[in-house]
């Protein structure tokens, strides 16, 4: 069954659960407060991945060769200087996956299965 309409108001509360094909697994689960969004330029998001809720912004620019270039930046990490660190670390390998399948399914419409294979041991058969 095809998945409803999704709508992203700021404000609201949504929850990061990953589901992929008819296999379904939760890696981590994050309240997500949708801050602001501006139609292909930028979406600010608030969540507590990591404990405590830190701010992750993304913002699109065109390029003049018809590409688009998309910077992440999430900040807030909190602990001493290892564990800013090492949560620094974590998100930059977590949006690194999400923008390559992301990437790979909105221009060729291929599925990676990045966050599958990268946890294989997370995923519960469903």
């Amino acid at each position: 069954m095809p998945r409803a309409n999704r709508y992203f108001l700021p404000g609201y509360v949504w929850h990061i659960t990953h589901r992929c094909h008819k296999r379904e697994f939760l890696l981590k689960c994050a309240q997500v407060r949708v801050k602001a969004i501006k139609e292909d330029k930028r979406i600010l998001i608030e969540w507590g991945a990591y404990g405590t809720p830190t701010t992750v912004e993304w913002v699109s620019t065109s390029r003049p060769d018809n590409t688009t270039f998309v910077s992440v930046t999430n900040t807030g990490f909190s602990g001493d200087d290892d564990e800013v660190v090492k949560q620094a670390l974590d998100s930059t390998e977590g949006f690194t996956l999400v923008l390559a399948g992301a990437k790979a399914f909105l221009e060729h419409n291929i599925i990676l299965n990045l966050v599958a294979d990268r946890f294989p041991d997370a995923v519960k058969k469903s």
